[in-house]
Formats: structure tokens, sequence, C-alpha cells
């Protein structure tokens, strides 16, 4: 039986990672979060520094309360933090007075303002946690706030902005030979392991820099049974259309302990 997937090209890899607090995925909506402390910093130079942390970052929006609840875990996780402490958020009113919007788009329906916010007093047009007590909510902020240390940045997890690319090399060696059970979104199988047949590098394509330089490929052949598939991939160079057989590799994450010359 045939059966078409409209997916993603996908390259084994790993998330790129950050010096700041977080990297955290949040299951429901498969976004990566990260907490970032950096003292009485604007809100536009907090913008400015999200994006700088990689493809896809940007401060967070929030669009319901099990998300809202999800981030303040990430923020009570953070450092023991004086009360009023501020982090900033990915929302504004600065194009109109008291109309509310997320940077990304997201309908600004749900809400978690403090009890009196917010009063735009004086002149705050930037949205960020405030602690209170203990408990985080909501506040509307000036741009140039002392109490704000750090914000939450955020993004979508995609095979353009967390994998790296591999340029993969013919390899000889000794064959394994170990069955070992995969399962994947195409099903499950008992399959034999045989002799590597690729050792792959991540590379550097067109400047757009390693994320994992530490991460390679040994890829083994393996003894699996045929069943076609139609699959339609999309990827830097644009949609194909794949006639996808039986499997041929498993490819492993791998150390490279040494190199000759």
């Amino acid at each position: 039986m045939e059966r078409s997937w409209r997916l993603p090209a996908l390259l084994i890899g790993l998330a790129a990672g950050n010096p700041a607090h977080g990297g955290e995925i949040w299951p429901v909506n498969g976004h990566e979060y990260q907490v970032v402390l950096s003292g009485r910093i604007t809100w536009e130079d907090a913008r400015a520094a999200a994006q700088a942390l990689g493809p896809g970052w940007d401060l967070t929006t929030i669009g319901s309360g099990e998300e809202n609840d999800f981030v303040t875990s990430l923020l009570n996780t953070t450092l023991p933090l004086g009360d009023r402490a501020h982090f900033w958020l990915g929302a504004t009113d600065a194009a109109v007075e008291g109309t509310w919007e997320w940077i990304d788009g997201t309908p600004f329906t749900y809400t978690n303002w403090w009890s009196g916010e917010p009063n735009n007093f004086p002149d705050e047009d930037f949205l960020a946690f405030d602690l209170r007590g203990g408990s985080w909510a909501w506040n509307d902020v000036a741009s140039h706030e002392d109490k704000l240390i750090g914000y939450v940045a955020e993004r979508s997890l995609t095979p353009h902005n967390v994998l790296d690319h591999f340029q993969c090399y013919k390899a000889k060696g000794e064959a394994l030979k170990v069955y070992v059970d995969l399962e994947d979104e195409f099903g499950a199988a008992t399959v034999l392991v045989r002799e590597p047949e690729f050792f792959c590098n991540p590379v550097d394509k067109n400047g757009e820099g390693i994320r994992s330089p530490a991460l390679h490929l040994t890829c083994y052949k393996i003894k699996g049974e045929a069943d076609k598939r139609d699959v339609l991939v999309e990827n830097q160079f644009g949609e194909q259309a794949l006639d996808v057989r039986k499997p041929e590799l498993l490819c492993v994450p791998s150390s490279k302990v040494d190199i000759e010359h």
C-alpha cells in the first residue's frame, strides 16, 4: 500500500547550545525557550540580543495560560531574584497606545496583568514579567527601566535552524553484525547492523556556520524490509517528491577521537 506524507527534510543533529539559562522545550508547541540574564537592558536591545542567539530566536510571545505557566516555571529556576525583578516579553503598544500586539502576530487574547496594569505611567509601551511577592504577572514598562534584569527568548524548532549539514565520506571498517530495534514515523522493525559505510562531518554550507562541531555521524549498512512510500520534502533547495523504499543506513551520532593524516 502506498502512502503519502508531507515532511520536512531532516538531518540528524543537535540543538545549538547557548550560554544563557534555558534551552527548555515546551512539548505542547515544540518551541524552545531561554531565560537570559542581562541587567538594565532596553526592550529594543533585548529583542536584538534574542534574535542574535541564532536563526528563529526572538522575544517570547504567550498565547495561553498554559504557556504562561511554562515560562514562569523557567523564571522560577533562574536564580534567587529580588521582588519587582522584570524580564522582557515580545509585546508592545508603541504603535497605538492601549492596543497591545505580540511581535509575531499571535492574537493578543490571553492576558495576565497585575491588578491596576497596564497603566502607561509614565509612557510605558513594552511588556515584561514582573515578580511581586513570589508570583509572576505582567506589567507595562518603559524601555529604560532599572528593574529589568533580562528577557525570555523563544524559537520554533525546524530543521533549518537546529540541525547542521553533514558532508559524508565513504568509509570502511569492521562489520558489527548486531541486531537493533528501530522505530520511526514509518513503523518499527528489527534490523541487522553491518559494516560502516560513511563517516560524516558537520559542514559549513554557504557560510551558514556549524552549530555542533563535535558531533559526527557514523553510518552503518543495515538490512531491512522494503516498503515503498511517496514522500514530499521541503528544505533549503525547495520542495521535492521522493520515492522512498527500503532502509539502507543507520547513522549514529559519534565523537571523532583522532585522525591520521
